[in-house]
């Protein structure tokens, strides 16, 4: 993989390991004579099979597999590390160059609402917190965000401040939803 490609799948790669569960565990079926990775539901701690890992799976695929969550993060950890040791030797005024680039760059809201939609625990979320109806209807999801966000079409979360504010304050409940 080259770098480019690289750097664009960093936000995509942040984003999924935020959303995704963050207990996993290793589990053997006795009936099935297999491995399976699981998951802990935040909400009821129930521990569910995500994956069922083949017995012809060699042990160091196997490693990563059930591990990738948390290599994942460590080599997230390290990163962000690494790039403030070296945000904290360079001049100002690269500061300064990089923040305009930055700012430059943000991200596209109505993409990341898009995202988040398809997502099985924001969809469990806006059941929860307001309302949904049917999470298996993509279209009365994004419909439903829409009503929530107070918006026609998605593409105003890149437009219009307060719509992006709201979409903000959205993001902020759904986080802390998670948290529970």
């Amino acid at each position: 993989m080259n770098l480019a490609d690289a750097k664009s799948l960093l936000p995509e790669i942040r984003e999924t390991l935020g959303l995704a569960s963050e207990e996993w565990s290793e589990s053997y079926n006795v009936a099935e004579g297999c491995t399976e990775l699981c998951s802990k539901d935040r909400l009821t701690g129930r521990v569910e099979p995500m994956a069922t890992i083949l017995p012809e799976c060699g042990f160091a695929d196997q490693r990563l597999i059930l591990h990738a969550r948390t290599y994942l993060a460590a080599l997230d950890a390290l990163f962000v590390e690494a790039c403030r040791v070296i945000r904290s030797q360079e001049p100002p005024e690269a500061t300064a160059e990089r923040e305009r680039r930055r700012k430059e760059n943000e991200t596209d809201h109505a993409q990341h609402c898009g995202r988040l939609c398809n997502d099985r625990v924001f969809r469990r979320y806006l059941l929860e917190r307001h309302q949904l109806t049917d999470q298996s209807d993509i279209e009365r999801i994004n419909t439903r965000v829409r009503h929530i966000l107070a918006v026609q079409s998605r593409a105003e979360l890149n437009t219009d401040p307060a719509a992006l504010a709201r979409w903000k304050n959205l993001l902020a409940d759904f986080y802390a939803w998670r948290k529970l």
